[in-house]
């Protein structure tokens, strides 16, 4: 499982988010610089996907507002690659499901990276398939 570094609920503070197999996404929100005090907060994968396997913390629809990009793993003939749209209130539970991959051939979908590969002002998404030999795929982010 990967797990990914990003503002969250945007207070400043880094927060940790991990996708975890069979369970939810899973964010820890730093409450101070201490590093000491935290919350946990747990967002769940639709059951049209797969199992946790990567997460990322970025604006794909860029509302000003910090969305999770996730990819599983246990895809066969379900999402392999999708996003939560956060909620008002980040520490809600209340967040949307957002399709990317649809069902695809994949299995097994890993790392994300996020980069605005083709220049156009919002985060693109990279990730790979490794089971069935897909190779890395590129999501344009169609938010520009």
């Amino acid at each position: 499982m990967f797990l990914s570094l990003g503002d969250v609920n945007h207070d400043g503070l880094e927060d940790v988010a991990v996708a975890v197999k069979y369970g939810p996404i899973t964010w820890f929100e730093r409450k101070d610089q201490s590093g000491d005090n935290w919350a946990i907060h747990e967002v769940a994968i639709p059951e049209t996907a797969g199992s946790g396997k990567g997460v990322g913390i970025v604006d794909v629809d860029l509302d000003g507002k910090n969305d999770f990009v996730y990819t599983c793993e246990h895809s066969e003939k379900k999402e392999g690659v999708g996003w939560l749209k956060a909620p008002a209130d980040p520490t809600s539970s209340d967040w949307t499901p957002q399709e990317i991959s649809g069902a695809l051939h994949g299995i097994k979908f890993d790392l994300i990276q996020t980069i605005d590969l083709d220049q156009d002002g919002d985060l693109d998404i990279i990730t790979c398939e490794e089971r069935n030999n897909l190779g890395v795929i590129w999501y344009e982010n169609p938010s520009h």
